[in-house]
């Protein structure tokens, strides 16, 4: 594939080693369709910080982009139906604070110290023919001191990155609640046992009923 041609696919496609010269010119075509849409989308809301959400509720479509010129980007415009599942990632980093000894050498506090950082993504599930997956980092280098670890309680930036994330994600999986509510589909529900958030089809929604 010529370095053009591989430009024009989506940003969300990871699988071009393993695809079909065939299925990647469906592709193609797909992403000129797409510049209609894009072409054609209102932006009546924004979420996010640098990669943002940007959202046309009148058409019920949505859009994944860090780009200023939409047009010229051409991101990949989908439907809140579209949406299969979402969830809120915190990666956590440890670093061990050091000083100095009288020979100035360095060697951990006693007790140990340590400091944190986090980065904050929101983890979007769609149903594309392309790609199902969508990670839309919200920050990262989010630094914690270990007292506010341990107590629990953070700082400014770092409940403000959550609630970011949080918002996004409610956000979406409302609006495709909503969407899917107009079809007679099955709305996304949270799994009680490990908190994940999906569209289930028939017999996972009995089996999640069930284990209410």
């Amino acid at each position: 594939m010529c370095k053009s041609c591989e430009a024009k696919l989506s940003p969300f496609f990871t699988g071009r080693r393993h695809t079909s010269l065939e299925s990647i010119k469906e592709q193609l075509v797909y992403r000129e369709e797409n510049k209609d849409e894009v072409a054609a989308f209102t932006v009546t809301r924004t979420l996010g910080k640098s990669k943002k959400v940007l959202i046309d509720e009148a058409a019920k479509k949505f859009m994944v982009t860090s780009a200023k010129d939409i047009q010229a980007e051409n991101p990949d415009v989908m439907s809140f139906s579209d949406i299969t599942g979402c969830t809120v990632d915190t990666d956590e980093s440890r670093y061990e604070e050091k000083t100095k000894d009288d020979d100035g050498n360095q060697v951990s506090y006693d007790p140990p110290r340590y400091r944190y950082s986090y980065s904050f993504q929101v983890i979007l599930n769609v149903n594309n023919p392309y790609f199902d997956e969508i990670k839309k980092p919200v920050d990262s280098g989010v630094n914690v001191d270990q007292k506010q670890v341990e107590s629990g309680v953070y700082n400014a930036e770092y409940n403000e990155c959550l609630s970011m994330c949080n918002e996004i994600k409610e956000t979406l999986l409302n609006a495709r609640n909503n969407a899917g509510d107009e079809r007679g589909e099955q709305k996304a529900v949270i799994y009680p046992l490990c908190g994940a958030t999906t569209v289930p089809d028939k017999k996972d929604a009995a089996n999640i009923a069930g284990a209410r």
